[in-house]
Parts: C-alpha cells; structure tokens; sequence
C-alpha cells in the first residue's frame, strides 16, 4: 500500500513538473507561491527550522509565479 502512495505522490509531482516545461527554476518558484498562500491562509501552522531562517536571508534571481 505504502509504494502505491509513493508512486502516486510521483505521479502528481511529475504531472506539476511537466506543467513547467521541467524547469527546476519554475518549479520552484510554484512550490514557494504555494507555500506563501498556505502560510497566508492561516489555516496551516509551519515548523520553525534553522533552515526556515536562512531562508528568510536567500535571495533569488526568480520571481514566484502566478498560478492560479
């Protein structure tokens, strides 16, 4: 049961992954707006994480796409 999970979040992945043409920058940046409108919501609660504030100071090159 649990590879039929894993083959299904594969899929899915793969499926976002294509609708960026498999452009890791693209991709990306869709997974960060996602995050950004999750956390805005209010109705998730994030982990605080060392790695969550060295984020906080990392610049990118991209802008986050607008997928709606």
């Amino acid at each position: 049961m649990i590879d039929e999970e894993i083959a299904e979040i594969r899929q899915i992945r793969h499926k976002i992954s294509a609708q960026f043409d498999h452009n890791p920058r693209k991709v990306v940046a869709y997974y960060r707006a996602q995050e950004k409108m999750f956390r805005e919501s209010g109705e998730f609660r994030f982990a605080q994480t060392s790695a969550s504030a060295k984020k906080k100071s990392f610049q990118t090159d991209t802008q986050p796409l607008n997928i709606t």
